[in-house]
C-alpha cells in the first residue's frame, strides 16, 4: 500500500509540473528546465513573469489570448508570449484607453477580467 502511495504521488506531482513546449516540438518539460523555459521567457519582464508565474506561464497566456479574442482581438492561441501576442494586447489596450505597450500588468488585466 505504501508503495502505490509512493507511485501515485510521484504520477501527480510529474503531472502537475510538466506541459507541453511550444518551442520544443511539444515535448513534456518542466517550466524553468533548459529543454524549454529558457527560451518560452525570452522578451518576457521579470515584472511579467512574477504575475504570470513561472509554474502556470502557459496556461496564463492562454487565458489572456481567449480573453483577447473574446473582445475581438485576432490572434492565434500559441501559448506564449510572440509579437503577434504584443501587437494583439497593444491593440486592446489602445481599444480600452490604457497606457499601450503590450505589457501584461494588473491594470491590463483587470480590463481582460482575467484572474489567476
Amino acid at each position: 500500500m505504501k508503495t502505490l502511495t509512493i507511485a501515485l504521488f510521484l504520477i501527480l506531482a510529474f503531472i502537475s509540473t510538466t506541459h507541453a513546449c511550444p518551442l520544443t516540438d511539444s515535448k513534456d518539460c518542466s517550466v524553468g528546465q533548459a529543454s524549454c523555459g529558457t527560451n518560452d521567457y525570452l522578451g518576457v519582464s521579470d515584472a511579467e513573469l512574477a504575475i504570470l508565474g513561472k509554474d502556470t506561464f502557459h496556461a496564463n497566456i492562454a487565458m489572456i489570448e481567449k480573453a483577447l479574442k473574446e473582445r475581438g482581438v485576432s490572434l492565434p492561441e500559441k501559448g506564449f508570449v510572440t509579437s503577434e501576442f504584443r501587437s494583439a494586447l497593444i491593440a486592446f489596450q489602445e481599444s480600452v484607453g490604457i497606457t499601450s505597450n503590450g505589457e501584461i500588468n494588473q491594470v491590463t488585466l483587470d480590463k481582460l477580467g482575467v484572474k489567476f
